[in-house]
Order: structure tokens, then C-alpha cells, then sequence
């Protein structure tokens, strides 16, 4: 496994098995675009978001560019937190993942 941490879009060598990105800095969709170009055919591309309209625009994108086996699930963490004498599970703003994979038969990059 190599790691590259940094931001996107950045230049590589070679393509990637898997593509993670957290944020978007207000180019989602060139975003997407890049790691999608970056992938192997096969390739995965999972993605967080806290914002509703990022999580929609993804999936639009996404479904618009055709990438397979979609999934989204929304994660809600809650921590334990002293209240007076006793404890409650604080409530954490959702976060949404988006994984999806680049067509095997994939000829072209985006």
C-alpha cells in the first residue's frame, strides 16, 4: 500500500487502485473527475461528506459519469459526555461515505 497524503488533484504516476477524499474545497466534481481519471479500471472511489448538497451532487455526478456499484451510507457517532451527575452520548453531526468503482471494461479516461 502506498499513501499519498496531500490534496487532490495532484500529479501521480501510474494509476490507483483506490482513491480516498474527504472534502472538496468547491470543486466536487473536478474532484471526482480527477480520481476517477487516476483509477484502475476496477478501481474504488470512496468519498466523505457533511454537507447535504455535496452528498447530492456527488451521487448526480457519479451517476452521471457512470460509476458501478454505488453505495452510501450515513454514519452517526455520539460521545459520552458528563451531564450533572450522571452521562449522556452527545450527539455528533452525521457524516456520509460514498464508495463507488470504475467500470472494468473502462476504455477512456474522464
Amino acid at each position: 500500500i502506498d499513501i499519498l497524503p496531500g490534496e487532490a488533484p495532484m500529479t501521480i504516476t501510474g494509476k490507483a487502485d483506490a482513491v480516498f477524499m474527504g472534502g472538496s474545497g468547491g470543486h466536487l466534481t473536478a474532484l471526482i473527475d480527477w480520481a476517477m481519471g487516476h483509477l484502475h479500471p476496477g478501481g474504488r472511489l470512496v468519498m466523505t461528506f457533511i454537507l447535504q448538497e455535496n452528498l447530492h451532487s456527488a451521487l448526480a455526478h457519479l451517476a452521471h459519469i457512470g460509476a458501478c456499484r454505488m453505495d452510501c451510507v450515513q454514519l452517526q457517532l455520539s460521545s459520552l459526555t458528563p451531564l450533572g451527575a450522571g452521562h449522556y452520548f452527545k450527539p455528533n453531526n452525521p457524516v456520509f461515505v460514498i464508495a463507488c468503482q470504475k467500470e472494468e471494461n473502462h476504455v477512456r479516461d474522464i
